[in-house]
Protein backbone atom coordinates (compact mmCIF):
# COMPACT_ATOMS: atom_id res chain seq x y z
CA UNK A 1 0.00 0.00 0.00
CA UNK A 2 2.90 2.15 0.57
CA UNK A 3 4.26 2.17 -2.52
CA UNK A 4 1.47 2.49 -4.36
CA UNK A 5 0.91 5.99 -2.78
CA UNK A 6 4.10 6.54 -2.71
CA UNK A 7 4.17 5.85 -6.84
CA UNK A 8 1.07 7.86 -7.10
CA UNK A 9 2.69 10.83 -5.39
CA UNK A 10 6.31 10.46 -7.70
CA UNK A 11 3.53 10.41 -10.88
CA UNK A 12 2.00 13.29 -9.45
CA UNK A 13 5.23 15.55 -8.95
CA UNK A 14 6.55 14.26 -12.34
CA UNK A 15 3.08 15.70 -14.08
CA UNK A 16 3.42 18.85 -12.40
CA UNK A 17 7.21 19.34 -13.24
CA UNK A 18 6.85 18.06 -16.82
CA UNK A 19 3.61 20.17 -18.07
CA UNK A 20 4.36 23.40 -20.11
CA UNK A 21 3.90 26.73 -19.16
CA UNK A 22 3.00 25.83 -15.57
CA UNK A 23 0.73 27.77 -13.18
CA UNK A 24 -0.84 31.36 -14.36
CA UNK A 25 0.57 34.26 -12.90
CA UNK A 26 -0.94 35.67 -10.21
CA UNK A 27 -0.56 39.10 -8.86
CA UNK A 28 2.10 38.47 -6.56
CA UNK A 29 4.20 37.04 -9.04
CA UNK A 30 3.66 39.95 -10.85
CA UNK A 31 4.59 42.12 -8.58
CA UNK A 32 7.34 40.47 -7.69
CA UNK A 33 9.36 41.76 -10.84
CA UNK A 34 12.01 44.47 -10.36
CA UNK A 35 10.80 47.63 -11.99
CA UNK A 36 13.23 47.73 -15.04
CA UNK A 37 11.09 44.20 -16.10
CA UNK A 38 7.96 46.50 -15.26
CA UNK A 39 8.57 49.35 -17.42
CA UNK A 40 9.78 47.20 -20.37
CA UNK A 41 6.36 45.12 -19.93
CA UNK A 42 4.65 48.49 -20.74
CA UNK A 43 7.17 49.10 -23.26
CA UNK A 44 6.39 45.82 -24.96
CA UNK A 45 2.51 45.42 -24.35
CA UNK A 46 2.35 48.71 -25.91
CA UNK A 47 4.19 47.41 -29.11
CA UNK A 48 6.78 50.92 -28.62
CA UNK A 49 9.90 50.14 -30.25
CA UNK A 50 12.89 52.80 -29.75
CA UNK A 51 14.08 52.25 -33.18
CA UNK A 52 11.33 52.32 -35.15
CA UNK A 53 9.67 55.52 -33.18
CA UNK A 54 6.50 56.86 -34.65
CA UNK A 55 5.12 60.10 -32.93
CA UNK A 56 2.68 60.46 -30.05
CA UNK A 57 -0.79 59.52 -32.01
CA UNK A 58 0.45 60.11 -35.75
CA UNK A 59 1.28 56.24 -36.23
CA UNK A 60 -0.27 54.60 -39.15
CA UNK A 61 -0.59 51.17 -37.09
CA UNK A 62 -2.59 50.78 -34.24
CA UNK A 63 -0.09 50.98 -31.52
CA UNK A 64 1.68 54.24 -30.56
CA UNK A 65 4.62 55.64 -28.45
CA UNK A 66 1.08 56.82 -26.45
CA UNK A 67 -0.08 53.38 -25.67
CA UNK A 68 3.13 53.15 -23.69
CA UNK A 69 3.13 56.50 -21.68
CA UNK A 70 0.31 55.57 -20.43
CA UNK A 71 1.10 52.23 -19.33
CA UNK A 72 4.00 54.10 -17.15
CA UNK A 73 1.65 56.49 -16.43
CA UNK A 74 -0.49 54.20 -14.75
CA UNK A 75 2.82 51.30 -13.19
CA UNK A 76 4.50 55.33 -11.86
CA UNK A 77 1.24 55.93 -9.91
CA UNK A 78 1.21 52.53 -8.44
CA UNK A 79 4.76 52.35 -7.78
CA UNK A 80 4.87 55.70 -6.06
CA UNK A 81 2.54 54.16 -3.39
CA UNK A 82 5.25 51.95 -2.43
CA UNK A 83 8.23 54.20 -3.28
CA UNK A 84 8.46 57.67 -5.21
CA UNK A 85 11.97 57.44 -5.90
CA UNK A 86 11.15 54.28 -7.89
CA UNK A 87 8.21 55.94 -9.45
CA UNK A 88 10.73 58.77 -11.02
CA UNK A 89 12.34 56.43 -12.48
CA UNK A 90 9.39 55.59 -14.27
CA UNK A 91 9.30 59.32 -15.25
CA UNK A 92 12.61 59.70 -16.57
CA UNK A 93 11.24 57.01 -18.94
CA UNK A 94 8.02 58.61 -19.72
CA UNK A 95 10.26 61.80 -21.01
CA UNK A 96 12.52 59.64 -22.68
CA UNK A 97 9.70 57.98 -25.29
CA UNK A 98 7.93 61.92 -25.08
CA UNK A 99 11.52 63.96 -26.13
CA UNK A 100 11.84 60.76 -28.52
CA UNK A 101 8.83 62.33 -30.35
CA UNK A 102 8.73 66.09 -29.69
CA UNK A 103 12.26 67.06 -29.12
CA UNK A 104 14.23 67.11 -26.39
CA UNK A 105 13.02 69.71 -23.83
CA UNK A 106 9.77 70.52 -26.14
CA UNK A 107 6.34 71.53 -24.35
CA UNK A 108 5.20 68.31 -24.62
CA UNK A 109 7.74 66.20 -22.71
CA UNK A 110 7.87 69.48 -19.98
CA UNK A 111 3.98 68.32 -20.12
CA UNK A 112 4.40 64.91 -19.24
CA UNK A 113 7.09 65.48 -16.88
CA UNK A 114 5.11 67.10 -14.97
CA UNK A 115 1.98 65.19 -15.11
CA UNK A 116 4.17 62.32 -13.78
CA UNK A 117 5.41 64.27 -11.58
CA UNK A 118 2.01 65.62 -9.91
CA UNK A 119 0.99 61.44 -10.36
CA UNK A 120 3.90 60.65 -8.05
CA UNK A 121 3.49 63.59 -5.27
Amino acid sequence: MRILIVGLLLVFVLIMVLLPGGPEPTARNEAAGSLDDKINSCILTAGYDEKNFCSLGACTGEVTAQDAVYCLEDLAKKTAKENVWEAKKVCVKINEIVEGAYGEGSMMSLLYYGRCQEFIS
